[in-house]
Formats: C-alpha cells, sequence, structure tokens
C-alpha cells in the first residue's frame, strides 16, 4: 500500500477509536455518575444543539477559506480538553454535564469533518478507506469496555487521548484538495442551499432515519442494560454493528455501480423497521446483540448515500457547507430530540412499545424515497 493511502487509513482507524470510546461508553458513565433518565435525556440533547452551532459555523469558515485541515486540528485539541474534562477534571454534576454536553457535541463534528474531508479528497475510494473507520470503531468499542472496567474513566480517557493524538499527527501532514474553491461563500448563497427543495427532502429523510439511529444507541442499549448486559455487552454490541459495517465499506463501488443510491436507501430504510420490530421482541441481551448484526443493511448504506446523494443537489462551492451543515441538521437536531423523546416514552410505556414506535417512524421516510424515486423517474431526459 501507498504511503498515502497507509497514512489515510491510520488516520481514520485512530479518528473513529476515540469516537467509538465515548459513543459506546457514554450511557454507562453517566448512569454511574448518578444522573436520572431525564437528566440524562437533557444531557444528549444539549450535546446535540452544542454539535449544531459548532457544524454551522465550521461549515462556513471551511467553504469560505477552503480548508478543512484547521478545523480539524481546531475541533480534535477541542475534543481532547472536553474528554479530560468530563472523564477526570470534575465531580460535580452540573460541571460535569456542561463538559459532557460540549464532548459529545464536539466528536459529532470530528466524525463530520473526518468523513467531508476524507470523501472530498478520496470521492472514488471513500468506502474502502471508510473500512478502517468502521475496524477502528469496533476495535475502539472492545478496547473501551475493557478499559473502562478494568481502570475506570482515566482508563478511557487515556485511550481517547492517544487515539485523538495519532489522528492529530496524521491529520496534520494530509494535504488539502489543491483545487478548493474559496471566497464565493455568503449569507444569501447558503440561505439558497438551505431552500433548495431538493436539499431540505434529503435531509427530512435523512433526519428521520438517523432519529432510529440514536434510538438503536441509546434506547436499546439502556433495554441492553435493563436486560442483564453489562459495559461489556455494551462495548459487542458496538462493536457487532461496526464490524458489520465494513463489507458494505469494502465492496461500495461495485454496490453503486450496481444499484442507484435512493434504492439502496430505500433497502436501508426498510430494514430500520425492521431492525425495531426485532428489538421489541428481544428477551434477553443475547437477542439484543444478534438483531444489532441487522446494521449490515441500515447505517453504512446511509452513510454512503447520503454523501453522493447530497452531492447530488448541490452546487460545487458549497460542496464542504451542504455535508457539514446537513450532517449537523440531520444528526444535530434528532441527536438533540431521540434522548429526549426515548426516555418518556419508556417512562410512559416500557422499552418494547417505545423499539416498535421507532419502527413506526422508519415508515415514513421509507415512504418519502418511494415519492422521491417516482418524481425523478418523472424528470425528463
Amino acid at each position: 500500500m501507498h504511503m498515502k493511502n497507509i497514512q489515510f487509513a491510520v488516520f481514520n482507524f485512530a479518528t473513529f477509536i476515540s469516537i467509538s470510546a465515548v459513543n459506546s461508553q457514554l450511557i454507562p458513565f453517566l448512569n454511574e455518575s448518578g444522573y436520572t433518565p431525564a437528566q440524562k435525556g437533557w444531557v444528549l440533547g444539549f450535546s446535540a444543539l452544542a454539535s449544531l452551532l459548532f457544524a454551522a459555523v465550521i461549515g462556513w469558515i471551511s467553504d469560505k477559506t477552503g480548508k478543512m485541515k484547521p478545523m480539524f486540528i481546531i475541533t480534535t485539541l477541542l475534543f481532547m480538553a472536553a474528554v479530560f474534562a468530563s472523564f477526570i477534571l470534575t465531580s460535580d454534576l452540573w460541571i460535569k454535564a456542561i463538559c459532557v454536553i460540549l464532548m459529545f457535541g464536539i466528536v459529532k463534528e470530528v466524525m463530520s469533518i473526518n468523513e467531508t474531508w476524507v470523501f472530498q479528497l478520496k470521492p472514488k475510494t471513500f468506502g474502502k478507506y471508510h473500512c478502517f473507520s468502521a475496524a477502528g470503531l469496533v476495535s475502539g468499542s472492545l478496547a473501551a469496555g475493557f478499559i473502562y472496567k478494568q481502570f475506570n474513566s482515566i482508563g478511557l480517557c487515556i485511550l481517547c487521548l492517544s487515539a485523538s493524538a495519532i489522528s492529530l499527527l496524521c491529520g496534520f501532514f494530509i494535504k488539502e484538495k489543491e483545487a478548493a474553491e474559496k471566497g464565493s461563500i455568503s449569507l444569501a448563497s447558503m440561505k439558497k442551499l438551505l431552500m433548495n427543495k431538493s436539499y431540505q427532502r434529503l435531509l427530512m429523510i435523512l433526519f428521520l432515519l438517523m432519529i432510529t439511529g440514536f434510538a438503536d444507541q441509546f434506547v436499546v442499549v439502556d433495554k441492553l442494560i435493563a436486560l442483564g448486559g453489562d459495559r461489556i455487552a455494551v462495548s459487542v454490541k458496538f462493536a457487532i454493528q461496526s464490524l458489520m459495517e465494513i463489507p458494505i465499506y469494502l465492496f461500495s463501488a461495485k454496490l453503486f455501480k450496481k444499484f442507484e443510491p435512493s434504492r439502496l436507501l430505500l433497502v436501508a430504510a426498510l430494514m430500520t423497521g425492521v431492525k425495531f420490530v426485532a428489538y421489541g421482541f428481544c428477551a434477553t441481551p443475547l437477542w439484543v446483540l444478534i438483531v444489532a448484526a441487522l446494521q449490515l443493511f441500515t447505517h453504512p448504506i446511509i452513510v454512503l448515500t447520503s454523501k453522493l446523494l447530497i452531492q447530488e443537489v448541490t452546487p460545487k462551492q458549497l460542496a464542504a457547507s451542504a455535508q457539514i451543515v446537513g450532517f449537523a441538521i440531520y444528526f444535530g437536531i434528532s441527536g438533540f430530540l431521540t434522548p429526549v423523546i426515548g426516555a418518556w416514552l419508556v417512562e410512559r410505556f416500557d422499552f418494547n412499545i417505545t423499539c416498535w414506535i421507532f419502527a413506526c417512524i422508519a415508515i415514513i421516510p421509507t415512504w418519502m424515497i418511494i415519492k422521491m424515486r417516482k418524481s425523478k423517474g418523472n424528470q425528463p431526459a
């Protein structure tokens, strides 16, 4: 493998180790810190709003300057500071809540910038490089579960900081895209982007699918713990799901040659509904882990198709903004609503009914994708 390719592989692998370490252990960490389900929902919700604010600023600056590297470096340094503050610096619940909000908000932007930057530099081989991201998620999830159990939050902090330092080093030596366009971004152009009906419809579809994605990350993890699963079981769930994503990323080029992105997105939406119906029937931790393997047909397809479909409906000079701001809207707002709604539904009903309600939510984007495909088919050539 060429040296530059190795650099990209390590960059993705290390970045996603730190992301998965936070994502996989955040719920157990908040539970053990003493937060109530309602407080936990609000902490997770406000972290999504923080992510939305960061994304708006990052997307605008990236397109204005034509550079992604400075934003990645600054965001990663902020993430490392927030990780240290959350896991080590304070034990006060309110101060810790603020630190966790910043940490979990920034980690979404680290992921968004990584994916957008690699997609811009390596659009044809993005899927293959994302295999290393998935491998990082698998490794990070399993390592985080073991380290947290043996060394508590201090060990988890060291894991996150070490992986982030490696990704920061790799990112520092990655060159910017030579033909990056800059200087043409204005509030008017951003408004035009947000008023684009095709863009709006796509973001609504992705927003609804991400609601179920966050429910998998929060509600299903809480159900797994309620059924008797421990930190290791939570880590195994994240590892299984990350492992299932690798084949899709590995064969993405062949997949997209054979099928349209919108058709694949339709499959992902249908399988999302199926997955949550199955989650509702799970009565043991083992069955939750088995159903989690359906990730093969959902999240990786949504990640890849979202990049391609957003690229199709936006102008080149707004390439970074369209991806980062779009990501913040469908990822950030859904990330705010899902923990709050999920916590209320679980208290009002139970885990099983809540899972079936999220399965019903998946029907809406499925219908919208079918309509989108029909409208595309009716357009004149």
